[in-house]
């Protein structure tokens, strides 16, 4: 990476970002239709596993808030 400031060049090996986020079932098998792009292959996908919530009557303790 060059800045117009700068007074030498920054090289990153192995440069990456994270992201989270979901998406619908129906736009994922629309994602890669007619892509060359291999944008999928650099994806991971994961499915957690779902927990039943229910109503509680419990309350946050004065430690935890």
């Amino acid at each position: 990476m060059d800045r117009k400031g700068a007074q030498e060049s920054l090289i990153l090996d192995r440069p990456f970002i994270d992201l989270y986020g979901i998406i619908q079932p129906e736009v994922l098998s629309e994602l890669g239709i007619g892509r060359e792009d291999v944008l999928l292959d650099r994806f991971l996908f994961a499915c957690p596993f779902s927990q039943s919530v229910g109503w509680t009557e419990d309350e946050i303790s004065e430690k935890a808030k």
